[in-house]
């Protein structure tokens, strides 16, 4: 009898969950020393303060698709800051397990917060949020707008943003 291997089945979905945790994959070091050709020393002594001072970290990339979360969603919400509940909804939207940011920002518009998350499908994320609304009700009460953007292409551009910065710095740094 054929072993079926599956991303979802209950093994890999403990090993997977353990990966994210601090210490549990490391840089290859010989890989770094041929690539930026510097002895092992430096390169340890350069990672222990990077990890100090920029709290570096590695996790592993994983792709939504392939785990059944094809469905990236951006919502814009409008909270009032004045309601008593507004601590109580925001700790919710963040505990949510669907969200993946949640970030409070600022510009010219209405909206005062943004949460990224994944997915199965437009009609998931609808029954999830209408079933969200209604375990908790001072959610209805506290957010006073949302706007959801579905994001369902392959992005046509997606880096890190650490990386972004890093590639922003070595460019300024060449100025």
């Amino acid at each position: 009898m054929p072993i079926i291997r599956r991303t979802n089945d209950p093994i890999r979905l403990h090993i997977l969950k353990h990966l994210f945790e601090e210490g549990a994959i490391s840089p290859n070091i010989s890989l770094l020393q041929k690539l930026a050709k510097l002895n092992q020393a430096t390169i340890r002594k350069s990672l222990s303060f990077l990890k100090h001072e920029l709290s570096l970290s590695f996790s592993p990339q994983i792709d939504l698709k392939k785990t059944g979360f094809p469905l990236e969603t951006i919502t814009l919400f409008c909270i009032d800051i004045k309601n008593k509940k507004t601590p109580r909804a925001i700790r919710t939207l963040c505990e949510d397990a669907h969200t993946s940011r949640f970030l409070e920002i600022s510009g010219f518009s209405k909206w005062n917060y943004l949460s990224i998350g994944a997915f199965r499908s437009i009609e998931h994320y609808i029954s999830h949020t209408q079933r969200l609304s209604t375990r908790h009700p001072y959610l209805r009460e506290a957010v006073a707008d949302s706007q959801v953007i579905y994001i369902r292409k392959k992005p046509l551009k997606n880096i890190l943003a650490a990386k972004q910065v890093l590639t922003a710095l070595l460019e300024e740094e060449k100025k």
